[in-house]
């Protein structure tokens, strides 16, 4: 099997993926809003004291979406830097 470009392997034009790509985004707008550095602040803060259930849905995000997050800024339970 070949890579086919992402276009053709959905079987769509370039006006059409981007359609899709729009209305992806129209309907889940949170997930794709860059996280602020106020939102970091308090993810490096309460992780690890606070259930991250409860962090997500106090900054609106998914439990998903804070775990990446955490993963992004190397945090650990303890709220520390990993690294």
């Amino acid at each position: 099997m070949t890579a086919k470009p992402i276009p053709r392997l959905l079987d769509l034009d370039g006006a059409d993926l981007e359609r899709a790509i729009d209305q992806l985004i129209h309907q889940h707008p949170v997930r794709y809003r860059p996280w602020t550095a106020k939102e970091d602040a308090f993810l490096r803060a309460t992780y690890g004291q606070v259930d991250a259930q409860v962090i997500a849905q106090t900054l609106g995000r998914t439990r998903s979406a804070v775990d990446g997050h955490v993963t992004t800024l190397g945090l650990t339970r303890r709220g520390r830097l990993s690294r």
